[in-house]
């Protein structure tokens, strides 16, 4: 796979060799042999909303990126946007690495997203200064040329906004009515990861039979911020913890400066690409530290094992997420 890159497209089964993808909001770049991925998009579950919503609306959800949790109709896709975008409506955050294409979209589709300040577009309207949960921001309604009722929130002080572009207003309104700034999610994901303690087992990564594990994706540049979290349960979770434990010991080797450089800030100073929270039952809550996007500092860690991260494994923790990724060609299978 050295030279090529490949994709997995939102809603497609199989990947395809496609060139020309742009990268977005990773923490390191390379030279070559970098392989592309991208969830395949499907609709989670929804889950108990923290405040009560109107009743003549369908189920909702919470969505989290960026310090910022807002609630989405439980029907809606993830990044669904972009390249081979459908008419369905979207929630979009966290969108990793993506196809370099032009794609119009459509005056049927609701849209929420969830980005940098810089990242959603501009609102035409009357703007009035708000305050969200106590944070300092700027409000703007109006309408589209195509039809549509859009509104922004944009947050200066976390550097984040919320767009919301809809066909009906109230949907809208209450999408924007429902945001709330985090520093931990629905899911027990920081905005910003922090180590984990050197008190996990030596013998093994996570417990072999997790009652759920939460993975949370980072990302954002030099931030290093919270992109996008979900939970795993089940058999999803089990297979999980199966392949961590069963990962060989020993970080991934780093790749000679003569073949990969990383860009930004060295491995132990930049934010991991994901971090797993391990719940089982009567067990303490285990961290697990994963890397794999740069060329060095590559691994899965608990603060006392150290192993190599997988192809397998990356994609087991990152599909779920909905989210671009990339990684070496020299990770094993």
């Amino acid at each position: 796979m050295i030279g090529q890159r490949a994709r997995h497209a939102p809603g497609a089964g199989t990947g395809f060799i496609a060139a020309g993808l742009a990268r977005k909001s990773l923490a390191g770049a390379v030279i070559a042999g970098t392989l592309f991925l991208l969830g395949a998009a499907s609709t989670p579950q929804a889950v108990d909303a923290r405040a009560p919503l109107p009743s003549n609306t369908e189920a909702w959800r919470l969505e989290s990126s960026l310090g910022i949790e807002i609630m989405v109709p439980a029907s809606w896709e993830i990044n669904d946007i972009g390249c081979r975008m459908t008419t369905k409506p979207s929630v979009v955050r966290g969108t990793g690495v993506t196809p370099a294409c032009f794609s119009t979209e459509p005056a049927t589709k609701d849209i929420a997203e969830i980005a940098g300040l810089d990242q959603t577009s501009a609102v035409a309207g009357r703007s009035r200064e708000v305050q969200v949960d106590g944070v300092a921001a700027v409000r703007v309604e109006g309408r589209l040329p195509d039809g549509r009722f859009a509104g922004r929130v944009a947050i200066p002080s976390r550097e984040v906004s919320v767009a919301v572009r809809t066909r009906d207003r109230d949907l809208m309104r209450t999408i924007l009515d429902s945001l709330h700034v985090v520093d931990i999610d629905h899911w027990g994901c920081a905005v910003r990861p922090a180590a984990p303690p050197p008190t996990g087992q030596p013998d093994r990564l996570a417990v072999p039979d997790p009652s759920s594990i939460s993975v949370c994706g980072y990302g954002d540049g030099a931030s290093g911020r919270l992109l996008a979290s979900t939970r795993l349960l089940g058999a999803d979770a089990t297979r999980l913890a199966s392949a961590l434990n069963a990962a060989p010991p020993g970080g991934n080797p780093d790749l000679p400066a003569a073949e990969c450089i990383d860009i930004g800030p060295p491995a132990g100073g930049r934010a991991p690409d994901a971090v797993l929270l391990v719940h089982g039952d009567g067990a303490p809550t285990a961290t697990v530290r994963v890397t794999f996007s740069g060329c060095t500092g590559r691994g899965l860690t608990n603060g006392t094992r150290l192993a190599q991260v997988t192809r397998g494994i990356i994609d087991q923790i990152m599909r779920p997420l909905h989210s671009g990724y990339a990684f070496q060609g020299d990770i094993p299978a």
